[in-house]
């Protein structure tokens, strides 16, 4: 349950209130009645929330992607002054990633693209300072079609300026609005993702889905090291563990790779071996025994005389850890951390 500290937490909360001078005019009773009910929750080790208003609360997140940690944190009629309002209630479990989306019922209510840039802004560095570890995913208005109070040219001004934050604060921005918006339509929300022209149907919650899988799906590490390949920056270093965690597991086994997610390591360099009859395996030496407690020529083995074997660690001492092949090592490692793969000259 949330904190028992509840005065100070008041106290604290009203200061942060009045410093922000939220708007809370549109505030509606299924708004106060969601923060209340959000509010009392558990918090849980690794929530993934969808924090917005009806668009995001109308989807069926944890079902879309069969994931329970997937928290939904829309509240219907809701505004960037309401998300700021209401974000301590976010950040206290400190979420493993948010996916925000918040700025069509701004338009709504006449407020102006700056304005709602700069309480994103404001809640952005607000899940950054109270929830430093969170990774934080600004998502792109949606297009809209015939809803003159929200028009396409502010929507697309407000996605520019969440994409300039996105970069100015190293976070990650997602472009919906490309995806939804019909080029033959003046960019306005494709017909038959809407029947009011606002909110999705089904069709268009699944095409939200497959935009945004890879990013719900893969850890937060591995999309910040990815970032990272991209975009490097002086005050990030890459780490990549040369053969895996050979210290605490055989060099190039599942377990040595595994250790390295578990630590946060950017990527593991592993070596890339070819059997007898084709096979591809990892293994850094040409033959097996420094490494397995087998002898010969790796090329000289089958596939199925490998897998008898057994690998050693660090000391020489044989475990029960096996040869993984490539295509083992790249499964496991699909989702959660960077393969280099070193590939030996003599595989053609």
């Amino acid at each position: 349950m949330k904190s028992i500290f509840t005065y100070i937490g008041i106290c604290m909360f009203t200061f942060c209130v009045q410093a922000q001078k939220v708007d809370t005019t549109h505030f509606s009773k299924k708004y106060y009645h969601l923060k209340s009910v959000y509010e009392q929750m558990p918090n849980k080790k690794g929530e993934i929330v969808f924090l917005g208003n009806s668009i995001t609360e109308q989807g069926r997140w944890s079902e879309l992607f069969s994931n329970n940690h997937i928290i939904n944190r829309g509240i219907g009629g809701d505004t960037s002054d309401g998300v700021l309002y209401r974000l301590d209630e976010v950040t206290e479990s400190h979420p493993e990633k948010v996916f925000l989306m918040i700025g069509t019922n701004d338009l709504r209510f006449e407020k102006t693209p700056e304005y709602i840039i700069q309480r994103i802004t404001q809640i952005t560095e607000k899940i950054k300072k109270d929830s430093p570890n969170t990774k934080l995913y600004l998502q792109s208005v949606l297009p809209t079609y015939n809803r003159l109070e929200r028009p396409i040219s502010s929507i697309k001004t407000i996605n520019k300026g969440i994409e300039k934050l996105a970069d100015n604060h190293s976070i990650f921005y997602i472009d919906l609005f490309s995806h939804f918006a019909n080029p033959a339509d003046k960019e306005q929300l494709y017909h038959n993702l809407s029947l009011d022209g606002l909110h999705l149907n089904g069709e268009g919650y699944l095409k939200w889905k497959r935009i945004i899988e890879n990013e719900v799906n893969y850890s937060g590490h591995l999309k910040e090291s990815l970032y990272q390949l991209k975009h490097p920056s002086n005050n990030y270093v890459f780490v990549i563990a040369h053969r895996g965690d050979w210290r605490n597991a055989p060099e190039n086994s599942i377990q040595a790779i595994k250790n390295c997610v578990a630590m946060g390591v950017d990527a593991v360099e592993v070596d890339i071996a070819e059997t007898k009859d084709g096979q591809l395996v990892i293994m850094h030496d040409s033959t097996l025994d420094r490494t397995t407690n087998g002898i010969g020529a790796v090329k000289e083995k089958t596939l199925e005389e490998l897998k008898q074997l057994f690998l050693k660690d660090g000391i020489g001492q044989k475990t029960n850890h096996k040869i993984p092949t490539l295509k083992e090592a790249l499964e496991f490692a699909k989702g959660k951390i960077i393969l280099d793969l070193d590939v030996k000259s003599e595989i053609p």
